[in-house]
């Protein structure tokens, strides 16, 4: 209930910015649940789009590329 509630505030925000498509990524905490069926077809109802369930290196890459996007400057960078 608590998922389904939330999801239907992130849908009323993405629609209010009318995208082209939506992309639902689930991560550690997607994988691990037990009843990750039921999370899937919330997400599913909810915002009109799969959940794709993401493996952990991929996610580790993910986390990366966004901590990587807030660091100022072009040079190397070491995230830790």
């Amino acid at each position: 209930e608590r998922l389904d509630d939330c999801l239907a505030g992130y849908a009323d925000r993405a629609r209010a910015f009318a995208p082209d498509r939506v992309v639902a990524v689930g991560t550690s905490a997607v994988r691990d649940a037990p009843n990750r069926e039921s999370v899937a077809a919330i997400v599913r109802r909810r915002m009109g789009a799969p959940l794709t369930v993401v493996p952990g290196t991929t996610e580790a890459a993910l986390a990366f590329a966004g901590a990587r996007l807030g660091a100022p400057g072009g040079g190397p960078i070491l995230v830790v």
